[in-house]
């Protein structure tokens, strides 16, 4: 039984360690922002490093898709190429 505890705990630091890693490797976060979510991947220790990993990714994605390139689809963003038609451009009023 003493197995299954030292496997479970060898788990838990192997992954706090790789979603620290991930935090403090990142370009896009300030000093305050790396250390803050690396303390909540230690203080929380499953569910932090799930949801630091996941805020993290997910703004991979958000990033990809505003600076014009590539969209997680292989598509260019209409805000790249311009074609954006969501506004009217009659100015809205009604007199």
């Amino acid at each position: 039984m003493d197995y299954y505890v030292y496997v479970g705990a060898l788990f838990l630091i192997a992954v706090n360690i790789a979603v620290s890693v991930f935090c403090l490797k990142r370009d896009d976060l300030n000093q305050f922002q790396k250390l803050s979510q690396t303390s909540i991947v230690w203080l929380i220790p499953i569910l932090g490093a799930i949801l630091v990993y996941a805020v993290n990714s997910n703004s991979d994605n958000t990033c990809q898709s505003l600076d014009g390139s590539l969209s997680p689809t292989g598509e260019h963003s209409s805000a790249a190429t311009g074609n954006s038609s969501s506004f009217s451009g009659d100015g809205g009023g009604s007199d």
